[in-house]
């Protein structure tokens, strides 16, 4: 089983070894992840390192490193983009790393991965650092107008559930990849008695978690739903101010 990362700005991640199968995740730039196996001479199965998600990607985005690169990058945790899109470039290419992104080995201006430099312009936070509640709300409104994707986690396009778990990371918690999966985690509470930094978890009619957003603290809730939005948030439910409807 070998180790890689991610170069670019983000890898779709596929639930089948097909071009046309819909994506159920994606990569960030900067994250490991392991190879399973290969499909064919096109595709391989990949697990997340981060969150164990696992899936289907194209063996072109193929990035490999080597058991030290593994060692170091472990023992040394990247920094994190804060703004929606930054300019990342080195000698041999230019990308726009959306919120998120990973930047191993970085300090205080560039980075590398294996033998490529790589500068970059904007904020980051610094790894292992639990930045206050008032920040990181500060962060998720940075994301409001993002296109709904379904799998997406970066600022080119985002669901629910990869929205709250991108944002977890700058509280030094890695949150599972799904909905449901996040809310089997934590300290549940009563509706009407939610503070911020809480999340607020949605089930369909058979009792399945199919949706969650992030309570700023003041009545409303920031989620990914057509588009990241703010809505009002009460003991019924989401009230959507512009259809007038929960």
């Amino acid at each position: 089983m070998e180790t890689a990362i991610v170069n670019i700005p983000f890898i779709p991640v596929r639930t089948e070894p097909f071009s046309r199968s819909e994506m159920c995740s994606q990569l960030l730039f900067g994250e490991l992840y392991s190879v399973l196996e290969q499909f064919g001479k096109d595709w391989y199965r990949l697990k997340c390192l981060a969150d164990g998600y696992e899936g289907w990607a194209s063996v072109a985005e193929n990035c490999f490193v080597d058991g030290n690169f593994f060692e170091q990058y472990k023992a040394n945790p990247p920094h994190l983009t804060t703004e929606p899109f930054q300019l990342c470039g080195s000698s041999r290419n230019m990308y726009q790393l959306g919120f998120g992104s990973s930047l191993p080995f970085f300090d205080g201006s560039s980075f590398s991965i294996k033998e490529e430099e790589y500068s970059l312009r904007g904020q980051v936070a610094e790894p292992r650092t639990e930045i206050p509640l008032s920040m990181l709300t500060g962060l998720v409104l940075q994301w409001v107008g993002t296109a709904y994707l379904w799998g997406g986690r970066s600022s080119f396009g985002v669901d629910c559930s990869g929205l709250v778990q991108t944002l977890f990371r700058f509280k030094n918690m890695q949150l599972p990849r799904d909905a449901w999966q996040q809310e089997q985690l934590g300290v549940g509470i009563e509706s009407g008695k939610e503070q911020e930094g809480d999340l607020a978890f949605f089930a369909n009619e058979s009792g399945k978690v199919v949706h969650v957003g992030y309570i700023p603290g003041d009545g409303r809730i920031i989620h990914a739903s057509g588009v990241v939005r703010v809505d009002k948030l009460d003991q019924r439910g989401i009230f959507n101010e512009e259809l007038k409807d929960y």
